[in-house]
């Protein structure tokens, strides 16, 4: 079993043109040349094979490294569970234009001719260039994950001492930091964790979410000592943007998306302190990803999709049957007949339970009157909307207002908040 999720690995990344080799640590020439060449190319026999060697030495076993190396590559290495002298060694890889700021700083701090620099150049071009290295890491953690489970330790590292090659002969392994401790030193690599984190959202997968927030520290990466709330609200303003389109791009209807964000915004403005910010963003995890898990329409076919999305959209304009029949140029009966078979409720029932959906985000967020909100809602009469509110949540809209408001009211006097 092992072997066969190592070799499916295996067989995605060299697909995506990514060298892969299974290495013994006894036999050096397993590792060599790792990166193609390159560095015995620039420095020929002062290049130090046993220092590199000595590093994989100790790493611990149950441990997967991620390298970035001088140049601005990345590898990674992984001990396997069957024989842990052996390891998985991917790359190099570069991602998207990262590794300009290194080629730039070797030529000039070098002084290396144009020439030399061309060739240099060369190199990063025949590299796999990935636009979003976080994929590759997943990947290969969750290779790490599969064959160790909680047991695993992800490692950051560094390859080469500095990007002088009068120091490259040095070249050897040294711990940054483990990944655990979320303490990203660039933009870039926080960008890298956002997208990891956005990716689980779109999958609504709560539990890989909460495992990328825990292991990188939360909400306070990109500041240096302890942040402002102000700080921690711009940070936590920019993620829920951030996941609210991720919600919308899994098909979850504008509605929905729009009512978690607008109760997260809530939320933000009347953070004080960094252990409010924690339980935000642990509940801003939990509501984007049951929202995908339980709104999304993916499942659903391209007609129904395009039925659901147009009745979000307009709530407050005529949503029957035979509007939306002839709107969509399909047979009412055909209509009827696959709605009902997708969803298990009828499309007037969808479309009722949609109005007053947005009825009770208008009652908790606005101070519309009854009136105002059934015509809003698409509602003619506000007697019917009445009826129809009780009927589907046992309260009429002015009992459900008060109880928001006491609500609310008692989470500010406990300094809690939903």
């Amino acid at each position: 079993m092992p072997s066969d999720i190592i070799s499916f690995v295996q067989c995605v990344l060299e697909r995506n043109r990514i060298n892969v080799r299974l290495c013994h640590i006894e036999e050096s020439s397993d590792f060599f040349p790792f990166d193609h060449g390159l560095r015995e190319q620039l420095l020929g026999s002062d290049y130090d094979h046993k220092a590199f060697i000595d590093g994989v030495h100790q790493l611990p076993r149950k441990t997967l490294i991620h390298v970035t190396d001088a140049f601005g590559c990345y590898y990674s290495l992984l001990r396997l569970p069957q024989d842990p002298d052996v390891f998985f060694f991917a790359g190099p890889t570069v991602q998207g234009d990262d590794w300009k700021p290194y080629y730039q700083k070797i030529c000039s701090q070098n002084q290396f001719s144009e020439k030399f620099c061309g060739e240099l150049r060369k190199y990063y071009d025949l590299l796999p260039n990935l636009s979003i290295i976080g994929g590759y890491h997943t990947l290969i953690s969750e290779l790490g994950k599969t064959l160790f489970g909680s047991d695993l330790t992800v490692m950051n590292a560094v390859l080469d001492t500095a990007s002088s090659f009068d120091d490259l002969s040095r070249t050897f392994l040294k711990e940054l930091q483990q990944v655990s401790g979320f303490g990203i030193q660039s933009v870039r690599d926080r960008i890298e964790l956002e997208n990891q984190l956005i990716e689980a959202v779109y999958h609504g997968n709560e539990a890989l979410a909460m495992e990328i927030v825990q292991r990188f520290g939360g909400i306070t990466v990109p500041f240096r000592g302890t942040p402002t709330p102000t700080a921690l609200q711009y940070r936590l303003v920019g993620l829920n943007a951030l996941l609210r389109k991720e919600a919308e791009h899994a098909s979850v209807p504008l509605i929905y998306a729009n009512q978690a964000s607008n109760r997260i915004m809530d939320q933000i403005e009347h953070l004080s302190t960094p252990k409010d910010c924690t339980v935000i963003l642990s509940g801003m995890i939990h509501t984007y990803c049951k929202l995908v898990k339980k709104q999304s329409l993916r499942q659903y076919p391209p007609l129904i999709q395009d039925i659901i999305f147009y009745a979000n959209s307009h709530l407050h304009a005529d949503l029957s049957l035979n509007f939306l029949s002839g709107h969509f140029n399909i047979n009412k009966s055909y209509l009827c007949t696959l709605f009902k078979k997708e969803l298990g409720i009828t499309l007037t029932e969808y479309i009722t339970g949609l109005r007053i959906q947005y009825a009770i985000e208008l009652l908790g967020d606005t101070s519309l009157t009854n009136q105002e909100i059934a015509s809003l809602t698409g509602f003619n009469e506000v007697n019917y909307f009445i009826r129809k509110f009780k009927r589907l949540t046992g309260t009429t809209p002015s009992m459900y207002r008060r109880s928001q408001i006491q609500k609310r009211k008692e989470l500010c006097k406990n300094n809690l908040y939903i």
